[in-house]
């Protein structure tokens, strides 16, 4: 990898239906929060501002088949949609790591 791509953040994320629904870093690397608002559907604010077009990599941390996309709203927040193999969103384990391309 260029040294000129940074890593600016990185998290395993647990995010699950029971007892209550919610969602939990279990490793954390410069994210603020992050928050639940319905099955499969999150929203992570980091610590500081990145780039606008920040890299994205999100991947599950599940044995099934599921679909997972992030999104950066904003230069501070990310949106990660989850999906099961049926195409209905469902809670999920995942790792996110944001990177930076410097100038």
């Amino acid at each position: 990898m260029s040294d000129k791509v940074k890593v600016v953040a990185a998290a395993k994320v647990n995010a699950f239906l029971s007892p209550s629904p919610g969602i939990e870093f279990q490793a954390n690397a410069e994210f603020e929060s992050a928050t639940r608002s319905s099955a499969g559907v999150y929203t992570l604010t980091l610590e500081h501002h990145t780039s606008p077009n920040a890299l994205l990599q999100v991947t599950p941390n599940n044995t099934a088949e599921f679909t997972i996309v992030a999104t950066q709203i904003d230069k501070k927040t990310i949106q990660v949609n989850a999906f099961n193999n049926d195409g209905f969103a469902a809670d999920t384990a995942f790792y996110i790591t944001v990177s930076k391309i410097d100038d």
